[in-house]
């Protein structure tokens, strides 16, 4: 009889161990299933507070480039494989990066572009004929420019956020630099190959106040001729004015370069 009370004892407790283990791993996944999981949601590689920095590798190298390229423009025609041995390392630069799938079309005209300009280059240094080279040279500035529209498109939403707090530019001085920039889609390069110093002047006629000298030998960049062809604008010590295309060495034909998004002066030019 002692046995079977034993036996019989021993069995409940099993079953009442068996069962609170049973109920407390179903408590433990109905838990699981009513409280969801939460998982970090990814950053927008390209939205308005991550653009500038993902966008800043690739705007590294083509800074870099558009100076190399600048340069070129006043590298005897026999010594520009200095140049174009820095451009290719620098679009070998760029081929090593990994963007982001919304930068992709970027840098490809950014590749596209550089291989413009690498192309030109070289057919111009092996003397080849002018309608073989200008073409690519054409082909390479409208990459460029399809550069800046691809980052005004993509550098839209950062740049409305933080221009909104800026100021009106009131000065003749801040407005003369944010019309002018608009004209820097390419590289017009401006030197004084002659014997003495050109003045600068305020505005592109020979009456306009001299605020500047354009000393001999020096290389300044350009923004856009005048209305009438004979003045290219001019920056000087992060200031603009206007200089006769007459007395001054262009790296293009005068007909090639914009007109600057400057109003002209009232005073009659001469």
């Amino acid at each position: 009889m002692k046995r079977t009370l034993k036996f019989l004892f021993a069995l409940l407790g099993l079953i009442l161990l068996v069962s609170n283990g049973c109920s407390a791993t179903a408590a433990t996944a109905l838990q699981a299933t009513m409280i969801p999981s939460s998982s970090p949601v990814a950053a927008d590689a390209c939205g308005a507070e991550n653009i500038r920095t993902n966008i800043q590798p690739i705007s590294d190298i083509l800074f870099a480039f558009d100076d190399t390229n600048y340069l070129s423009n006043f590298t005897q025609q026999a010594l520009l494989y200095a140049p174009l041995m820095e451009m290719q390392a620098q679009r070998r630069q760029l081929d090593k990066l990994t963007v982001t799938p919304c930068l992709e079309e970027l840098k490809q005209t950014t590749h596209d572009y550089m291989n413009a300009v690498i192309d030109y280059l070289a057919y111009f240094m092996g003397n080849l004929k002018k309608e073989v080279w200008e073409p690519r040279q054409k082909a390479s500035q409208s990459f460029r420019q399809e550069i800046d529209a691809q980052y005004i498109k993509l550098m839209g939403a950062s740049l409305q956020s933080s221009q909104m707090n800026l100021p009106t530019p009131t000065s003749e001085k801040n407005k003369t630099t944010a019309l002018a920039t608009q004209t820097a889609s390419i590289s017009i390069a401006v030197k004084n190959s002659g014997a003495s110093s050109v003045n600068i002047r305020k505005d592109p006629n020979s009456d306009g106040a001299i605020i500047g000298a354009f000393r001999q030998g020096d290389v300044l960049p350009g923004f856009g001729k005048s209305a009438d062809g004979q003045w290219i604008l001019v920056n000087l010590n992060n200031q603009f004015g206007w200089v006769n295309t007459s007395l001054v060495e262009l790296n293009m034909p005068i007909d090639a370069i914009p007109f600057a998004a400057i109003p002209a002066s009232s005073t009659p030019t001469k």
